[in-house]
Order: structure tokens, then C-alpha cells, then sequence
């Protein structure tokens, strides 16, 4: 049976929603709303939506809506989500899925009382690319992480009215680009030990960037996120046996290189081999190695493997193929993007926030 899905908020970020769901079996538009009639109607009759409101109310209350997505500033996802879960909708609420633990928390208890599905829509989780390194990272590929990296920063100028500079709507370095690094090592990692950050502050009194470190009881991970200029926009993790570099951008990635130094290690010992030897019978040796060391070995003790998983348009369709599939199957919470994931995403946003303002 189709699942109807009715869109709160007629942003960019909804339209090409609203374009992935052709790609979704079983998935249809039934109804948009916005806080005007004018643009409510003019992106319905652009997307060929069926119907539209100028009144959220109305649309959590349209009996052809079965799921709603809410797409509307971070700032009002909490509000909006309890109004669909009130109305006895599922929710697939778009990242960061509140703006603070709180609030998650109190969308997940009400989602889980009334029996409804409830997924936050952060879309990098459902990537073929990211689903395989979860995959690769659990099994072991690279041994035990020992740490990670992971940036997203763009130069996003002050304009009066932005959203981004708006604490009220969720603004803020951290809670718009900040999540993306945070949710990958939350996936990859769990929960920190400890939080350490600092921020510079921007107009508005929000972080205009931010460099958070979670610690791990073997492994540390140096976030960083801006809107003072445009940064790597990828993620480095290193393992005991190896590495994995995620190409930009870390929050859409359709490639990465896994560098494997320790499985092709011969038993018995740190003798390299052939090669290596060779290496120190040359005049020099020592300088050489010093010199190439870091690119040698790789290819002594290792392989190196690209892996690329392309996929079509801005990759959204997966995210609603994992809300579709829950609903049709009666499930309330999904396992690759559970709900206590989500709190706990948001327990280290807010840990890195309230660490950060300390430290100013």
C-alpha cells in the first residue's frame, strides 16, 4: 500500500526531497504546507502536488498524509513533529532532528506513546558509501579506531534575517554542519568519556565556528564545522591496521581509499620484506626512509582499495526507502537511525556547546 507523505516546510531542502521520493517505491506526495498561501501553492503546483495548506494544522489532520515530513528551521522541529505525532502521524524530521537532548527526548516519548514511527531524516546515515564503511569499520578492516577527523565548514556571510545566525531557529555553526561530523563518530564510536570545545562567536551570539574533541577510552576525535570559510568537508579515521579517508562531502560522500598496513604484515615478526630490504642496502637508506617512510609502507605492508558508491540526484530517496519500509512493516523506530541514536547525537551537541561557552 502506498505511503502518503505530506511535507511541512517548502524549502530547497523539500524540493529535492519531494524529487528523491520518485525514486521511492511505494512512496507518494500527498500535500505540502507553508506559513503562506502563495508559496505553499506555487511549490505544490511546481512539484505536482495535490494539495496544499497554509496551515500546518491542516496538513498533520489530512487524512491522506501518513507520514510527515518536516523540513521547517531546526529551531521549530521540535514544535512541529509534536504536532504530527499529536495528530497520530509518523515523523521523518530532518537533521539536526531538535536543538537540544530535551527536546529529542521529549519527541521520542511522545512518538513511543502514541505507537507512531518516528526517524530523524539524517540523510548521510542511509548512504550507500556510509552504510558500506559502518559495515567495514565493525567488522574490523582497519583494526581498532584510534582516531578520527572529520570536517564541514563553508563561508556562509551574516544577512539580517538568516537563519544561520538565528539562535531562536537553531542557527549556529554546530547545529547546521557540526552534526554531520558528530552523528559519523557517534556511528562509528558511541558515546564520549569527555568533550572538549571551543568556538569563535559570530552575529547573533551563535558559534560561527567550532573545534570539538570527544574522547574515547582508546581513541580521540577532532571535529571542527564554520561558516568563516570553506574547510576539507571530509573525515580521516585511523585504525591499529589501517586507515579510511572519506572524500568530500562528508555529508553526501561517493568515495573513500582504505589503506591497509597490518594484514599484509608477514607472521613472526616487523621484517617488511623484499622490498624493504633492498631499501636499506642503498646508499642513504636511513635519510631515504626517513624521508618516504610514510609513503613506502602502504605499499610494503598494505593495499590500498578505492571504493566509490554513486547513486542518483541528492541521495534523499534512501532516508525515505528506510521510512517507507518501517511503515508498511508496522515498525515504530528504525535500526540504522534509532531514536536513542538520535538523543544521544544530541547529548554531544549539547556537551560541545556547553563546553564550548566555558571555555570563552
Amino acid at each position: 500500500m502506498p505511503v502518503g507523505f505530506g511535507i511541512l516546510g517548502a524549502g530547497a531542502i523539500s524540493r529535492h526531497f519531494v524529487s528523491a521520493l520518485d525514486l521511492v517505491r511505494d512512496a507518494q506526495v500527498v500535500a505540502v504546507a507553508s506559513r503562506t498561501e502563495s508559496r505553499a501553492s506555487a511549490f505544490a503546483g511546481e512539484l505536482g502536488i495535490p494539495h496544499w495548506y497554509a496551515d500546518y494544522e491542516r496538513l498533520v489532520s489530512d487524512p491522506r498524509v501518513n507520514v510527515v515530513y518536516v523540513a521547517t528551521p531546526a529551531g521549530l522541529h521540535h514544535e512541529h513533529s509534536l504536532l504530527a505525532i499529536e495528530a497520530g502521524k509518523a515523523v521523518l524530521c530532518e537533521k539536526p532532528f531538535a536543538t537540544s537532548a530535551a527536546q529529542a527526548r521529549r519527541v521520542a516519548q511522545a512518538a513511543r506513546t502514541r505507537g507512531v514511527f518516528c526517524m530523524e531524516a539524517m540523510w548521510m546515515r542511509f548512504l550507500p558509501l556510509v552504510r558500506d564503511l559502518a559495515r567495514r569499520v565493525s567488522r574490523g578492516d582497519i583494526g581498532s579506531v584510534r582516531t578520527l577527523q572529520a570536517d564541514l565548514s563553508f563561508p556562509i556571510p551574516f544577512a539580517e534575517g538568516s537563519r544561520y545566525y538565528d539562535a531562536r531557529l537553531g542557527g549556529g555553526s554546530l547545529l547546521d554542519l557540526g552534526v554531520y561530523p558528530v552523528s559519523l563518530t557517534s556511528m562509528l564510536l558511541g558515546q564520549p568519556t569527555d568533550v572538549l570545545a571551543a568556538q569563535t562567536t559570530g552575529p547573533g551570539g551563535v558559534d560561527a565556528q567550532m573545534v570539538v574533541t570527544l574522547a574515547y577510552p582508546e581513541a580521540l576525535a577532532t571535529l571542527t564545522c564554520g561558516f568563516t570559510g570553506t574547510g576539507r568537508n571530509g573525515a580521516y579515521i585511523m585504525g591499529t591496521e589501517g586507515s579510511i579517508e572519506i572524500d568530500a562531502p562528508i555529508y553526501a560522500p561517493t568515495s573513500m581509499r582504505i589503506t591497509r598496513t597490518g594484514a599484509a604484515v608477514p607472521k613472526g615478526g616487523g621484517e617488511q620484506g623484499g622490498l624493504s630490504r633492498r631499501l636499506e642496502r642503498l646508499p642513504g637508506a636511513i635519510e631515504l626512509r626517513r624521508r618516504l617512510g610514510p609513503y613506502l609502507k602502504p605499499l610494503v605492508r598494505g593495499n590500498r582499495e578505492r571504493v566509490t558508491r554513486h547513486f542518483r540526484r541528492y541521495g534523499y530517496q534512501f532516508e525515505a526507502e528506510e521510512a517507507v519500509r518501517c511503515i508498511q512493516a508496522g515498525s515504530t523506530e528504525s535500526a540504522i537511525m534509532p531514536l536513542d541514536e538520535t538523543i544521544a547525537v544530541m547529548d554531544i551537541v549539547d556537551a560541545a556547546g556547553n563546553a564550548a561557552r566555558r571555555a570563552r
